[in-house]
């Protein structure tokens, strides 16, 4: 272990041992060869032999390989560190070292793919960092690659210049400099380098799979040249990139003998064709939609190319569906969607036009009815079935989806021409299927022609009898014309509502599409009794033995439940309501579907009193999923997270709906039912809390504003005292402002200080709730006994921390902060809090001078007004003794009009009241004895304030930054006003305006601390 001093000298003969060794048998061996490459970052030629290592020819190809992985994750980590790390990367003689050997290394890995693909990865990290100011070079030597005689020298170039141009390719007009420069360099060559890969893949000889691989490489760089604009280059050539893009999709589907990697390389090269071709007709050959500028060009292209490409892309939609010519789904996907940009324009239409039918038999209704892969996927992988059929990008990649669109872009643009020959091409099929129902072939015809009628929607039911006599005045294109009239209740009853009860799978799914599709507008389902049979049929589905059939079924109950005013439809889902929340929720937990969560959601919104007694059960289960998902979720696939992701937050908005649902109340002034409700969420906080744990945690930072939203439910509608087991939480909020990490609640080493400072907004609901029902007495007496802080003392921490974060934005927590304070003098009765006082008052004074916006200078006036109530004395003994009780008053009474609301000042008026109490005896300092004169006209000029805006209606006053926080400080007037009344006392001479406070009390009690 020599070698072991690797790091001070990038030996490649050493490396290269250590790299053996950690590949080796001995397990100890592997451990002393990963430690020595772990200390060598950093070092001082450690790139360069690392490269050397991955492109000498004779090593062994798994040490090879590690070679190259290790340098890959060396750039990546030391080419331009950032943050701690920042230059303390590598030097330019290693960076040199790298450039210079990096574009003949890949080259010299033909026969090493693994090795080529991390070199590749190595060049386009180099580029992101380096090009072109510390890599001017580079495009000549990648033009240097592209002319060369040697085949793997141009396929290296095509290579890595491909990665440099998706660099590139998603920089905005603005920034396109460096493209518009590489493009004018490169795109030349690569113009003039394409047909003749063409002609070799053309010849269909034993070089067509490389050349269809070069030429895809060709077609990929002049996708991304044109992603975001066309260069002027590129537009002075177009005439020989279009030629380029035509020759390339008349190319052969398949390869004659080649393998399967060579026939997909020849659908990989139509299927840039075509990007480009629907980049170019959807963007940049459209007037209406092209960069600013470059209007002319569009008009040029669309003139010259519109019709050529229409052609195309009829011949690639309209090819064979079977055998050796089948068209590749990417590219016909592609094709039908450049048909729908031609819909609209005369000029191409008058191309399509005498092909429609052509189009829709064998280029649209193959791909649209149910198939052979559809049964294969169906069958081998359900779940990927249903992702699949919600998937909204499907169109790009889905010919299924491309149909449908098309379909809507030749209703939209040629209702005329294109509608009765659509109705009549489907009403065929299903006639036929209605005479033979056990054909599997008319099966899947049916499904294709039901798809065709649901896309169609609203101009399938502008055709409807039904609704037509609803809009008499509205004339139809179509009235009067045979056949024109589809009466959508004939057609559900006749063709789709049998199919609810098919034998044939696919079928029962196809039918509950298409009452997803009408029934949310239907006019009616047809006689009294229809629509709830209809309804037990989806609901016997919803316990289908297929997962997709079950799913769809889910979904589709969605459409009945948004009907409005339509009695019978609400009384068949009310009857069956428990049983269909119990299938929901069976569904959602055998898969993670964000549209079945969305229709529970929906259930809870529409039927939100019904719901009620089931809200237990429901939350229940619903917190077990979103915990349950948080296990399973592992970050190694994106694509997977993201769609589990999606399904908790549907989770969460619905238990936030049940929570919203449950804290209605049709009676405030009925002490048994509030005390109903106030058992019902102590039962539901207790299936709650094990999410909460699991939410207010760092990885659970996704979820905080769910979680915080929802713990300000618990806490405000729960029982008081607040129970312990809800009292286990609070430490949480203090962890995710403060840290604080204990042994039972660990916190990793960059959070030890906290890591949500910035939700304070969201924190103050709930930590008001903790103040003001705990009860008071029980916040300040009790105490996280885990790190043995007082709850008193968390709350002032967090304060002093949230309440001195600098910069603009974050004044919106400052003030949240501030309130923070307002709540614990508004609601600790004294002298309890008295020792916080001067605490608080010492950061609020800090913070004040260096307040920048409104909202947060209000919080602390109203703050400081709060204190003068809880207790005038201390606060001007505070102010006192720092020298600084002037200069407070007088730049308070300059910010006076800040109190723009009732509620501002209200509290203000309070605490002014407060320091008359003071000068009744004598107690006042004499810096305040001098300004009583200007108090008692601020005195009289808020009273007037606060008349006007009670006559106003008491609601937000003029001028109010932060609409907010309003009804936040409302609460707190209120509870100021009441604590000035003595038991006992009469307000008779007030009453009016008593009952009116106790009616916005009333009111706001649903949204004080629940947004």
């Amino acid at each position: 272990w020599a070698c072991r001093r690797i790091g001070m000298q990038a030996d490649p003969e050493a490396l290269y041992q250590v790299l053996c060794h950690s590949y080796g048998a001995s397990a100890e061996d592997r451990r002393r060869a990963e430690a020595v490459l772990e200390g060598a970052d950093r070092s001082p030629g450690f790139p360069g032999a690392l490269l050397r290592i991955s492109t000498e020819c004779k090593a062994e190809p798994s040490v090879r390989l590690a070679a190259s992985v290790h340098l890959k994750n060396q750039v990546r980590k030391w080419w331009a560190p950032t943050g701690d790390n920042f230059g303390t990367g590598y030097g330019d003689a290693d960076k040199a070292t790298v450039r210079d050997g990096i574009l003949s290394g890949v080259a010299t890995c033909a026969g090493a793919p693994g090795v080529r693909a991390q070199l590749v990865e190595t060049f386009r990290l180099v580029t992101l960092h380096d090009f072109p100011e510390a890599w001017p070079d580079v495009v000549n030597r990648l033009l240097a690659g592209l002319t060369s005689d040697d085949t793997m020298q141009t396929y290296c170039a095509l290579l890595l210049l491909r990665r440099l141009f998706k660099q590139l390719e998603m920089r905005p007009t603005s920034r396109r400099g460096d493209l518009e420069a590489l493009s004018a360099a490169l795109l030349p060559t690569l113009c003039t380098l394409a047909p003749a890969l063409a002609s070799v893949a053309g010849q269909l000889g034993p070089h067509s799979p490389e050349a269809f691989e070069m030429l895809k490489l060709v077609l990929k760089c002049f996708y991304s040249a044109i992603h975001t604009a066309v260069s002027e280059d590129v537009q002075r050539d177009i005439d020989a990139w279009m030629a380029v893009l035509i020759r390339a999709v008349e190319l052969p589907m398949s390869i004659p003998g080649a393998s399967a990697p060579g026939a997909s390389q020849a659908g990989k090269c139509r299927k840039w064709a075509f990007h480009s071709f629907f980049r170019l007709c959807h963007r940049h050959g459209n007037r209406r939609r092209c960069v600013n500028g470059a209007e002319a060009f569009a008009e040029a292209w669309a003139s010259r190319f519109a019709v050529p490409v229409a052609e195309a892309c009829l011949r690639e939609a309209c090819s064979s569906q079977s055998g050796a010519q089948r068209a590749p789904k990417r590219s016909v996907s592609l094709a039908l969607l450049c048909l729908g940009e031609h819909c609209s324009k005369d000029l191409t239409y008058s191309t399509l036009r005498p092909r429609l039918q052509q189009l829709l038999e064998v280029g649209m209704f193959p791909w649209a009815k149910f198939g052979s892969e559809d049964l294969r996927l169906w069958r081998e992988d359900a779940e990927e079935f249903v992702r699949r059929s919600f998937d909204d990008a499907t169109s790009y990649y889905e010919p299924r989806g491309a149909v449908m669109e098309l379909v809507q872009r030749l209703l939209r643009h040629r209702k005329d021409e294109v509608l009765l020959p659509l109705l009549q091409f489907c009403r065929q099929h299903l006639d036929a299927h209605a005479q033979n129902p056990a054909d599997p072939e008319l099966c899947a015809n049916k499904d294709g022609a039901l798809l065709l009628l649901g896309s169609m929607g609203g101009e399938l039911q502008s055709l409807d009898p039904a609704r037509a006599q609803k809009k008499k005045g509205k004339a139809q294109s179509t009235q009067g014309v045979p056949g024109s009239a589809v009466s959508l209740e004939e057609l559900l009853r006749n063709y789709v509502r049998p199919e609810l009860a098919s034998q044939v799978a696919f079928l029962r799914l196809r039918a509950c599409w298409v009452y997803e599709q009408f029934a949310a507008k239907l006019p009616r389902f047809g006689a009294p009794g229809v629509a709830r049979d209809t309804i037990a049929a989806i609901f016997q589905l919803t316990s289908d033995p297929e997962l997709p059939v079950r799913v769809r079924a889910c979904t589709c109950l969605q459409a009945f439940v948004e009907r409005r005013n339509d009695a019978e439809v609400y009384r068949a889902i009310v009857d069956n309501l428990g049983p269909l929340l119990e299938r929901l929720l069976r569904t959602i937990s055998e898969i993670q579907c964000e549209e079945v969560a969305f229709t529970l959601e929906t259930l809870v919104s529409r039927f939100p009193q019904e719901i009620i007694p089931f809200a237990a059960q429901l939350i229940g289960h619903l917190a077990a999923q979103v915990c349950q998902i948080a296990d399973s979720s592992t970050g190694d696939d994106d694509d997977e997270d993201d769609g589990t992701e999606c399904a908790a937050m549907g989770s969460m908005a619905t238990i936030i709906s049940i929570l919203q649902a449950c804290a209605s109340c049709t009676d405030p002034s009925n002490g048994a039912e509030t005390q109903r409700r106030m058992q019902l969420f102590g039962s539901i906080a207790e299936s709650l809390l094990p999410l909460m744990g699991r939410l207010l945690h760092p990885a659970g930072v996704d979820f905080i504003d769910e979680a915080l939203e929802i713990l300000s439910y618990l806490t405000f509608y729960g029982p008081s005292p607040i129970p312990p087991s809800l009292w286990l939480v609070f430490p949480r909020l203090y962890q995710s402002v403060c840290g604080n990490p204990t042994p039972s609640m660990p916190l990793p080493a960059h959070l030890h200080d906290g890591w949500a400072p910035d939700y304070m907004s969201n924190m103050l609901a709930p930590l008001e709730n903790y103040i003001t029902r705990g009860p008071p007495e029980v916040f300040m007496g009790g105490a996280w006994a885990e790190a043995g802080l007082p709850y008193p003392e968390m709350v002032f921490r967090i304060f002093k921390k949230v309440v001195h974060q600098p910069g603009l934005g974050s004044e919106k927590d400052c003030a949240s902060a501030a309130k923070l304070s307002a709540v614990v003098f508004a609601n600790v009765p004294a002298p309890a809090a008295d020792a916080w006082l001067p605490l608080y008052f010492d950061e609020l004074r800090l913070r004040l001078p260096k307040a920048q916006t409104a909202v947060l200078r209000r919080a602390v006036f109203c703050t400081f007004a709060t204190m003068l109530w809880y207790n005038a004395e201390l606060l001007l003994l505070c102010s006192e003794e720092r020298q600084c009780t002037q200069q407070l008053f007088e730049v308070w009474m300059k910010s006076i009009d800040l109190a723009s609301r009732l509620a501002d000042r209200k509290i203000f008026m309070l605490g002014f009241v407060r320091l008359f109490q003071l000068a009744c005896s004598q107690n006042l300092p004499a810096s305040v004895t001098a300004g009583l004169p200007h108090l008692v006209q601020q005195l009289v000029a808020q009273s007037r304030e606060i008349i006007r805006l009670r006559v106003k209606g008491g609601g937000a006053g003029e001028g109010s930054e932060d609409e907010d926080s309003d009804v936040d400080e409302d609460k707190l007037a209120r509870r100021l006003q009441k604590s000035s009344q003595k038991p006992g006392d009469d307000a008779d001479d007030d009453g009016d305006d008593d009952d009116e406070d106790e009616d916005e009390d009333e009111e706001d009690k649903a949204i004080v601390t629940c947004p």
